[in-house]
């Protein structure tokens, strides 16, 4: 039950930030990704937004006269995945994180985003049960609850800001991803990544709070 508790508030805290995110600036609508994974060798999916909550805009001033921009944006994300460990177990998690993201005039980017969640493992195999009067019972989606906090580096590119009218981006992400207590202990996994995102003008839109800074 407590991880249920967990889920919930992880969910809460979630979209009472989306509500308090109205800042005076641009529009922005929702973020929305998929990807493949891997975790070392075990195939996954995941699918995400991510809400953008400050846009800071750096000028900076070249010798040759031009000028090169560099975007520095703050956003609150939520991931949904899986991957299948054959003959182990499968592993559900739901995680909610802070993403920090640099982003050049081109549209190429870097991120970091810790977070926090839970994962369910679901045995690959056939459990049993013994009963208190002896019967022996097959027991369904046979598994445990570990609270999944993680870390991931992503880079990529995002074409909406050469080309506003262009809602794609691509990127690849590798994530430290946790599993405790495990058996007393943590358990980690890395996990490599490589999907895509759309950006949904008309979904979930708001002002994002805009700060510049020239140099």
């Amino acid at each position: 039950m407590k991880y249920w508790n967990l889920v919930w508030f992880l969910l809460l805290a979630t979209l009472n930030s989306y509500a308090q995110s109205a800042y005076p600036g641009k529009e922005s609508g929702l973020n929305v990704h998929a990807s493949v994974l891997g975790a070392l060798k075990y195939p996954g999916l995941k699918i995400g937004a991510d809400y953008l909550l400050v846009s800071k805009m750096v000028v900076k001033a070249k010798r040759n006269g031009e000028q090169k921009t560099i975007y520095r944006n703050r956003s609150i994300t939520t991931n949904l995945g899986f991957y299948h460990h054959e003959d182990y177990n499968a592993n559900l998690f739901l995680q909610t994180g802070y993403q920090w993201q640099r982003i050049n005039q081109n549209g190429w980017f870097s991120g970091f985003e810790p977070q926090i969640g839970i994962s369910r493992t679901i045995i690959d195999g056939t459990v049993y049960r013994v009963g208190d009067d002896g019967a022996v019972s097959k027991r369904k989606l046979a598994g445990d609850f570990y609270f999944a906090p993680s870390l991931t580096v992503s880079f990529g590119k995002d074409f909406s800001i050469k080309n506003p009218d262009n809602p794609l981006s691509l990127f690849t992400k590798a994530t430290l991803f946790t599993n405790l207590p495990y058996n007393n202990f943590v358990v980690g996994r890395v996990m490599v990544e490589v999907g895509a995102g759309y950006k949904f003008s008309n979904l979930m839109t708001h002002k994002v709070k805009i700060k510049q800074r020239f140099k």
